[in-house]
């Protein structure tokens, strides 16, 4: 959770900006096709104004999960997730998406 509080999201989906950057960042998942990035079936708004996407799902945990449970990695486990984090952000690049998370 970031920390943003309901009534701050209800406030950001009313926000014209907000909206637009949100319907270019899903439009522009949703062109993305690869096995290390999730795909994304859907995006709109609710009933209220606020927007939403729907996500594939993907059935296992977080790299935090991994890391509270197993603590340190092993060098060869941390670059297998690190080749696929490289992978799906070359794919998003090639594309001319960069991802402003990482």
């Amino acid at each position: 959770m970031d920390g943003l509080g309901v009534e701050q999201r209800a406030d950001l989906a009313r926000d014209p900006a907000f909206q637009a950057r949100f319907r270019r960042e899903a439009q522009a998942a949703a062109s993305l096709n690869a096995p290390s990035i999730v795909s994304v079936y859907d995006t709109g708004q609710d009933a209220a104004g606020v927007p939403y996407i729907v996500m594939e799902h993907v059935d296992g945990r977080t790299l935090r999960e991994v890391l509270q449970e197993e603590g340190r990695l092993l060098p060869q486990r941390a670059l297998e997730i690190t080749a696929d984090v490289c992978a799906a952000l070359d794919v998003a690049h090639s594309a001319g998406i960069v991802h402003r998370d990482i």
